[in-house]
């Protein structure tokens, strides 16, 4: 038989409740906050089951699966971690905090490494010349011009050269750095490689800067080609004769950047002339010359672009 307690009655509460014993009160207190924590871990496992329905994750947790028993699957499949009294370590909530920000970081770094390839690539030197078509390029190919070896050859050894003549892009360019291989066989061989160009309307010749080749004293000179039609800066014969393979394969580099133009045969430096003159075009085409003549040939290769800024 149970014995009654004989403490001291308990005074009602404020809202007029009976009282009740301490282990009562003690028992009804431990059954509300059971059922909060309850409701609070049904309420998240609802949140997170629901997300994980969606996603297609947790079979286990379909919506349509009654409350008791979705918490059941999570407690055996989450364990602890539905406890929502247990704090986030301070350490936990700072890395998740900074993770986002560090990840965009390193997003945009790669953005910006992949733009500047791209800009580089943009400005490498380019192939003016596939080596097998005239593709690119345009001018009396019946009859002046062919492709030889990989070479465009322009004249003939076997009969006179009647006149001028150019092959030429079909584009223009402003500031750039071009590069070709060239060789003159025949005496009296004169050609030449024209930049910033253009043709004259109805007629084979073109008006331009032109870095002149030929003996006796044009190899490396810089030569305004039909327009003020003279020598606008000399090379020095005496250095050129001690690099130049004449009857073979010699390299140009022709550099045109603002009104500064620069020329170069096999390293050396034979012209650095700036354009006082305003009013002259700083673009054009680029194009390779044969001079009218006794018989003779004008080979040019390896020609390559590098634009620049």
């Amino acid at each position: 038989m149970r014995k009654s307690h004989s403490g001291p009655p308990q005074a009602a509460d404020a809202g007029g409740a009976s009282s009740t014993s301490p282990r009562a009160q003690i028992r009804d207190r431990e059954s509300k906050a059971g059922r909060g924590i309850e409701a609070s871990q049904g309420s998240a496992l609802h949140s997170t089951a629901t997300t994980a329905h969606w996603r297609g994750e947790f079979g286990p947790f379909h919506l349509g699966l009654s409350r008791s028993t979705r918490l059941a699957g999570a407690r055996e499949a989450f364990g602890s971690t539905l406890d929502r009294r247990r704090p986030v370590p301070y350490s936990q909530s700072v890395t998740n905090i900074t993770t986002i920000p560090i990840a965009c970081l390193v997003l945009a770094g790669c953005f910006l490494a992949g733009n500047a390839t791209t800009t580089a690539a943009d400005l490498a030197p380019q192939r003016l010349f596939d080596g097998r078509t005239f593709a690119g390029w345009e001018g009396e190919t019946n009859r002046t011009w062919r492709i030889t070896d990989g070479a465009l050859v322009g004249g003939s050894l076997t009969a006179r050269v009647p006149r001028n003549e150019f092959l030429c892009t079909t584009r223009s360019y402003t500031n750039f750095v071009l590069r070709l291989q060239f060789k003159l066989l025949g005496e009296g061989a004169n050609a030449g490689v024209q930049v910033r160009s253009r043709r004259i309307p109805d007629h084979h010749e073109v008006r331009g800067y032109q870095a002149d080749l030929g003996d006796p004293q044009w190899w490396g000179c810089l030569y305004d080609e039909s327009r003020r039609n003279r020598v606008l800066a000399k090379s020095d014969m005496d250095q050129v004769n001690q690099i130049l393979k004449r009857g073979d394969w010699n390299e140009y580099i022709i550099r045109c950047e603002g009104r500064r133009i620069r020329l170069w045969i096999n390293g050396l430096p034979t012209v650095d002339y700036t354009e006082p003159d305003d009013q002259i075009e700083l673009s054009g085409f680029i194009g390779v010359q044969i001079h009218g003549g006794p018989p003779s040939e004008a080979w040019y290769k390896d020609l390559t672009v590098e634009e620049l800024p």
